[in-house]
């Protein structure tokens, strides 16, 4: 029996479905994408058992079959062949897949669907719509603070929060934070703990989907699981992932109530000048110092045997003569995101968290613990 379907639509539904599997697994089916032929669809399946996609695209179907072969070998084969068209068919019992174009033939023998995952279904109606755009937009912002590996592992997980009217997407380790404001009205309350290992994905189809006029995300979740579904043209995308049970910290006690000075620095000039300090200080702290003379702010490294690097730029302030110590990189993470020209930093004193702004932006928030001295 063959079908066909096209070559761009399949190329980027594989492309999404490779990331969904597991790389180093003892088990070859966790290796694989299901394949599963319904009249006038295709539907595909990858999973390496913490996250899970699903994704629907119409395809010339007559007859209904299934199969699961090599994810990446299937896509990089579909990806080199020749036509527009993807025409595969299948024979013997079922378990090969081939793929013809007019100079190439490329034979999978694959492993029968019924020896594949089941999806767990989520079991409660917890609903609510994002546009696709804040959603990858407040992802991105977020998922570049969060370490790939911790001894604490709720830190390498993003919170997902929405109380009074507002949805904020969260990270801390308790020696930063980063915090994204939504403003926009919630029928719920909630507070969710998504895996680092799926943000990716979930910004990479969000990006996608936001390019189209229909955009919204339907958002679904029980207290195990969260989906996130995209239609985009004629194609259905469905996430879904784990949820961590435990309780997120809570980083509300680190954004403090007031503070007693502000600073107001260019966005690029502190860049440029974090960049040189830097290279002076990454061998032996990532901490950097800040200190006001007069009208401008002075930026050092640690001081050596060897070297020091000093620079200076003009700022404005409201404070009087104060230092501190704070971690470049961190900084750099946040002036990454910044929108407007100009940054602020809200001191309380030298030892408490500093709290790093837009100027223009309220919802972009950025706290950072200084090196006490």
């Amino acid at each position: 029996m063959k079908f066909s379907v096209d070559k761009e639509k399949l190329i980027q539904a594989l492309e999404l479905a490779t990331r969904f599997v597991s790389r180093n697994s003892t088990l070859p089916i966790l290796e694989n994408v299901a394949i599963i032929w319904k009249i006038d669809t295709i539907e595909l399946k990858a999973t390496d058992m913490n996250k899970f996609i699903n994704i629907v695209l119409p395809a010339n179907v007559s007859s209904e079959w299934a199969i699961t072969v090599n994810a990446k070998m299937l896509f990089d084969s579909v990806r080199i062949s020749d036509w527009n068209e993807i025409v595969m068919e299948w024979k013997y019992d079922g378990t090969v897949l081939t793929i013809i174009s007019d100079n190439d033939k490329f034979e999978f023998k694959g492993i029968s669907i019924n020896e594949y995952v089941a999806v767990p279904e989520i079991e409660e109606e917890n609903l609510f719509m994002i546009d696709a755009e804040i959603l990858w937009k407040w992802i991105e912002r977020v998922e570049s603070s969060i370490p790939d590996k911790s001894f604490n592992t709720i830190i390498t997980w993003m919170l997902l929060k929405s109380k009074s009217n507002s949805l904020s997407f969260v990270w801390t380790d308790s020696f930063r934070l980063a915090e994204y404001i939504v403003n926009d009205k919630f029928s719920q309350e909630f507070e969710l703990v998504i895996p680092k290992h799926v943000l990716s994905e979930i910004k990479k189809v969000s990006d996608l989907s936001a390019t189209k006029n229909d955009a919204n995300v339907k958002i679904k979740y029980d207290t195990k699981m969260i989906s996130f579904f995209y239609k985009i043209d004629d194609m259905e995308i469905l996430i879904k992932t784990n949820l961590i049970a435990g309780q997120y910290p809570d980083y509300t006690k680190i954004i403090l109530p007031n503070y007693n000075f502000k600073i107001i620095i260019d966005k690029n000039k502190l860049e440029k000048s974090i960049r040189k300090v830097s290279l002076f200080s990454r061998d032996i702290s990532y901490f950097v110092r800040f200190e006001q003379e007069w009208d401008n702010l002075i930026i050092s490294s640690w001081e050596t045997d060897l070297w020091e690097w000093v620079t200076i730029i003009p700022a404005i302030f409201d404070w009087q003569s104060i230092a501190l110590w704070l971690n470049w990189k961190s900084i750099l993470d946040f002036l990454k995101y910044v929108e407007w020209e100009e940054v602020i930093f809200n001191v309380f004193d030298w030892e408490k968290p500093v709290l790093l702004k837009d100027q223009w932006n309220e919802n972009y928030r950025f706290v950072i613990r200084p090196l006490k001295e």
